[in-house]
């Protein structure tokens, strides 16, 4: 027999609707009653848009009457074509039923006062005027063929005699559904659960029901209420409404996610929850809430000793809610004198340092002492750690690490370097420690397809590593792609993967960084930041439910930190922390290898089954970034929305299948004219070599983007964007461009820049590919055909994207 959840539904409670509710979102409804809230049409339809895209069952919209404008975006919403069906909220009359059936909504929500204090200070009606107002709006909006829901108003002060008998007339005639709202927040669980459970024995259709939070029970009443029998909850997100606001939609999906994870699941992508509080929030100008459920700065961050060494071996010590589950990661606070042992050394695996256990002891206590004279960083713990470390540090070995540091040598014209070292595993203790024999094992699939497990120990075999291997990078004051050979294959440490390389993909900023030489890039690296490819051994403290052997990655470019507060949010292209300006392949080792050592776990995103390596390769750049762009201006796109490409080469044309996907006009333009074909293929609309000599008019399309970055191509951009429109800069094909400062200021045309993308973004790039939204193009070759097609590229002489793959 299978466990009973805990945390769910009471099996034999029949009533309950816990494992089958539905969410009425009314951010844009009770939402815009928040104090601080204005949102314009462009922000309402950005709203509407995420909150569709997330899964809500209803988008509540505010009443057409209360403005014209209200009017217009209620039409606006309407003509979207979303998934979720478009209510709006009207006072029970026939005027404002009569405007409301013309917006075009799936639905009209009714409502009416009927405690003794609104019928006597609010609209002055009794009991038998409101069930025959109640009546007659019903009757109208049923023959119009859309939804009708009644509620009353401030139910918990009604008279129980009263609730019920309007509810059993508007149930008789058909209503949808019935809704009860504690408009004042005064009702409690207990309340909650009697009033739904005896309204659930009188009333046929579904029950709806709206919590105000004044007294801090919306979502335990929300949660109780759907329990008695209710279906319908409704939400906002961070709770905003009138006074401190509803249910919060955030806290909602926290609550139920823990009575059935599977379901919801299933309806509501939560991993965009983040990014639509954030939307909000900085619309109405708050900072989501420190202890805010789930999204909170602090919602997975754990502090004490005793804590952190708990979740350190199993989450569920200290968890209700999986992190994951929400696209997010836990944390452990370990830079304070709370701090314990081993949230010291979880840190110093981290560091790649070598300290004993005993060891991790004693300079956790020197944490400790300066954690108790004042507030520690995550510097200050480093430093105390480093410092330790190297007091440690023998004269001896001292000397073997500057003998092994990371010195080229020549034979011949082939280029030879030693692995990159930890400050204790040099390559001579590497060496000593046979690491680098080549009989190293490591566990495969036999029959590996798709990243799929195996079912038993009897479908895996042992798959041998070789010592050495081949790649192609940067050298310091070498403007030519360089080949290594005999590079050591490096085996993971304890909280590192090795990942076998099954595709590169090479992008014009392989060029850049050749050409560019920058002070700050190493002095000779790996190149390829375009990776793809399949686990092939992890380290001892990996869970390999969530890595495993045979798993099929991509790796997300930018070797973010996931502490700093642009990662908390989502933004991990802009992080601040450690190593933000470091690439795998841009700065550290990358992908033009046959296996690269992966110790950032961050960067690490699983490929669908259906998405081959060679374009999840190309997915994480060519595709990632023109989305990323275009998820900047998504509130603008639809099918009235005339958009402009300028440069089609790999990024340009996967932005024409994204921004076609969206409904809208798109013109090409590139210089070279044997991409004509592919662009149209792609979805384009028109292809021009020369816009200024087509019978295209200046000054015409709404956003314009720019996949070059010469001085050339946003002299066109600023010429044809409409005034008010936006140019999206995204190529980098130059250091500076000469922008059109007075053109574009007289115009009010915003240039927004745009780099890379979120690592999340790059889960919903391989969604949208494994559906067929996008086809990207791509060209196999071999990889050590690399040097000859990177010098075409730079020549103008490769269309598309060149993915390539070792030992094709």
């Amino acid at each position: 027999m299978a466990q009973q959840n805990p945390y769910g539904p009471n099996p034999s409670d029949f009533l309950s609707n816990v494992t089958k509710f539905e969410v009425i979102e009314s951010t844009l409804r009770e939402g815009e009653q928040f104090a601080n809230a204005f949102f314009t049409t462009e922000k309402k339809i950005e709203i509407a848009k995420a909150l569709d895209d997330f899964g809500v069952d209803y988008i509540e919209l505010t009443s057409p009457v209360a403005s014209e404008q209200s009017r217009k975006d209620c039409e606006a919403i309407c003509k979207l074509g979303l998934k979720s069906k478009i209510l709006t909220h009207i006072r029970c009359h026939m005027d404002d039923a009569r405007v409301a059936v013309e917006t075009g909504v799936d639905g009209v929500d009714v409502v009416i006062g009927t405690s003794q204090f609104l019928r006597q200070y609010s609209h002055g009606k009794d009991m038998n005027y409101i069930a025959q107002s109640a009546i007659e709006v019903i009757e109208f909006v049923k023959s119009k063929g859309i939804e009708i829901r009644f509620s009353s108003e401030d139910s918990f002060r009604s008279d129980i005699v009263d609730l019920l008998n309007i509810y059993k007339t508007v149930s008789k005639i058909g209503v949808n559904r019935v809704g009860i709202a504690d408009t004042v927040g005064c009702a409690n669980p207990r309340q909650v659960y009697e009033l739904v459970k005896t309204l659930r024995s009188v009333v046929s259709c579904d029950i709806e029901c709206h919590f105000h939070n004044d007294t801090g029970c919306a979502i335990a009443n929300a949660y109780t209420a759907l329990e008695a029998g209710a279906k319908l909850i409704d939400v906002s997100v961070l709770g905003i409404g009138e006074r401190n606001g509803i249910t919060p939609l955030g806290a909602l999906m926290a609550r139920m996610i823990t009575a059935d994870r599977d379901y919801v699941l299933s309806k509501y992508k939560l991993h965009k929850l983040r990014d639509l509080e954030n939307l909000v929030a900085d619309a109405v100008q708050v900072n989501i809430p420190f202890n805010n459920p789930i999204t909170g700065f602090c919602a997975f961050t754990h502090k004490a000793g005793i804590h952190a060494k708990a979740i350190l071996a199993n989450p569920s010590t200290y968890e209700i809610l999986n992190p994951n589950d929400f696209g997010l990661s836990r944390y452990i606070h370990f830079a304070n004198r709370l701090t314990g042992w081993n949230a010291i050394k979880s840190r110093v695996d981290q560091l790649k340092l070598n300290l004993t256990d005993d060891q991790c002891k004693e300079v956790t206590t020197k944490i400790k002492v300066l954690g108790d004279v004042r507030q520690l960083s995550i510097d200050d713990v480093d430093s105390i750690i480093r410092d330790f470390h190297q007091d440690l540090t023998t004269p001896a070995l001292k000397a073997q690490l500057t003998n092994d540091s990371d010195v080229p040598a020549v034979v011949g014209d082939v280029k030879m370097r030693s692995a990159k070292k930890t400050p204790v595993e040099t390559l001579s203790t590497l060496k000593k420690k046979n690491v680098f024999k080549s009989d190293i094992s490591v566990i495969k699939e036999k029959r590996f397809f798709h990243g799929k497990q195996p079912r038993h120990r009897s479908d895996i075999s042992i798959m041998t590593l070789p010592s050495t291997q081949t790649g192609y990078g940067f050298q310091r004051g070498n403007r030519k792609l360089v080949k290594y050979e005999s590079i050591p294959v490096k085996q993971p440490g304890d909280n590192q993967v090795l990942l076998k390389v099954e595709a590169a993909g090479m992008c014009s900023s392989d060029n850049h960084i050749l050409i560019a030489q920058e002070q700050g890039t190493a002095d000779e690296f790996i190149m390829g930041h375009e990776i793809a490819g399949q686990l092939v051994n992890v380290g001892s403290k990996i869970d390999t439910k969530t890595y495993p052997i045979g798993g099929r990655f991509a790796i997300f470019i930018s070797r973010a930190c996931g502490i700093c507060k642009n990662c908390r949010k989502g933004k991990d292209n802009q992080c601040v922390g450690p190593g933000s300006s470091q690439g795998f392949g841009i700065t550290t080792d990358g992908g033009y290898q046959e296996y690269l050592l992966v110790d950032n776990l961050r960067c690490l995103v699983p490929i669908p089954d259906n998405v081959s390596y060679e374009i999840a390769a190309v997915a994480t750049d060519s595709v990632l970034t023109p989305f990323h762009a275009i998820s900047k201006v998504r509130h603008l796109l639809g099918p009235t929305s005339k958009v402009l490409v300028v440069g089609l080469g790999g990024l340009g044309l996967n932005a024409v299948q994204i921004l076609k996907s969206f409904g809208c006009y798109v013109v090409g333009t590139d210089i070279k004219q044997e991409v004509a074909k592919v662009a149209i293929e792609s979805g384009a609309n028109e292809f021009h070599t020369d816009l200024h000599k087509s019978n295209i008019e200046e000054s015409s399309f709404d956003v314009s983007f720019d996949f070059c970055g010469y001085d050339s191509s946003h002299k066109v951009c600023s010429d044809f964007t409409a005034k008010g429109g936006k140019i999206m800069m995204v190529g980098l094909g130059k250091a500076r461009v000469k922008v059109q400062h007075y053109h574009l200021a007289r115009r009010e045309i915003d240039l927004i820049y745009s780099f890379g993308g979120y690592s999340q973004e790059l889960s919903e790039v391989f969604q949208w590919i494994s559906l067929g939204k996008i086809k990207p193009i791509a060209t196999l070759a071999d990889m050590s055909k690399l040097p000859e097609y990177l010098d075409k590229l730079g020549k103008g002489q490769v269309s598309g994207r060149m993915v390539f793959k070792p030992k094709l």
